[in-house]
């Protein structure tokens, strides 16, 4: 062989060698990672993406927060129970006073759910968030909080009796609602809204004793602010009320008293300065549509 060819053979054999010894390093980790998350709960934000619908005419369908109607309630939830032992416990063999001590030793006692902490990152220019304690906690339990700018650190509960417990459950219900610039910002065309995140961090479970519980997982959360496409009455009902408000602009253009950005749906993007057939047919194609059931879909 030529001493080209044994270079380059060389070569390849130690690039395989360092290879391996990335694949035997990293496997290491990731066992070792699996093991300290194994029995660990997992803190998620539940729904993970949602629709806030604007509605705020006071029409009896603005009342639906089950259905995101001016308010979201996302639960931060603890997906399965806590299983960990107390820190401080170290079993010992068990004895009596007949008997030599058994080689059963006495089991340590789980951990219970004393408080839950984090912090929350928004935009507090397009959402406001009221943090109150979940099903885990009880309802005497109060939740402390922290604001800043664009931010809370919540302890819950802060307050209040506390029922021991594992979970699993709601640890912590964001109430999440639109800010009263959103209602002017946004427009009821196709495809409208704001799309804002709600980040958790340091998310920390805490046990009757102030000691941490290991917890996976600190779940996120994005939350789209809109309205019905089609709603310009904003009572989450495309009807003849709303078709009614275009038809009396029709023909106004951009200039004129009448002319409102908001009832310019078509084209969606770039509105072309005129209240005509297609934004007309934009409000008639979509009647009957509810924030309920939009006319078309509306997946956030």
């Amino acid at each position: 062989m030529s001493r080209a060819g044994l270079f380059a053979l060389t070569l390849v054999a130690a690039s395989v060698a360092v290879a391996l010894v990335v694949l035997i390093a990293y496997g290491g980790r990731a066992r070792q990672a699996t093991a300290t998350g194994a029995g660990s709960p997992a803190v998620i934000i539940n729904p993970s993406l949602a629709s806030l619908w604007l509605c705020n005419t006071g029409a009896a369908a603005c009342t639906n927060k089950a259905g995101g109607v001016e308010e979201r309630n996302l639960d931060v939830d603890l997906m399965s129970a806590v299983t960990s032992p107390n820190p401080n416990c170290s079993a010992t063999p068990t004895a009596t006073p007949t008997a030599a001590p058994t080689a059963t030793p006495t089991p340590c006692a789980t951990q219970e759910i004393g408080a839950f902490e984090f912090d929350l990152l928004y935009n507090s220019k397009v959402v406001s968030v009221t943090p109150e304690p979940g099903d885990v906690f009880g309802p005497t339990a109060i939740c402390g909080v922290t604001p800043g700018e664009g931010t809370l650190h919540v302890r819950c509960p802060a307050s209040g009796t506390l029922p021991s417990g594992f979970g699993p459950g709601t640890l912590t219900v964001l109430h999440t609602r639109p800010t009263a610039d959103d209602y002017t910002i946004i427009i009821a065309g196709q495809q409208n809204g704001i799309s804002t995140n709600l980040v958790l961090q340091s998310c920390q479970l805490i046990d009757t004793r102030n000691k941490p519980i290991k917890s996976d997982v600190c779940g996120n959360a994005s939350v789209i602010v809109r309205y019905l496409e089609g709603d310009v009455e904003a009572d989450c009902t495309v009807d003849v009320v709303d078709q009614q408000q275009v038809a009396f602009r029709w023909g106004v253009r951009l200039g004129h008293l009448l002319y409102q950005p908001r009832f310019d749906f078509d084209p969606s993007v770039f509105p072309d300065g005129d209240i005509d057939a297609k934004d007309l047919q934009f409000v008639f194609g979509r009647h009957g549509s509810r924030c309920t059931a939009p006319l078309p879909s509306q997946p956030p």
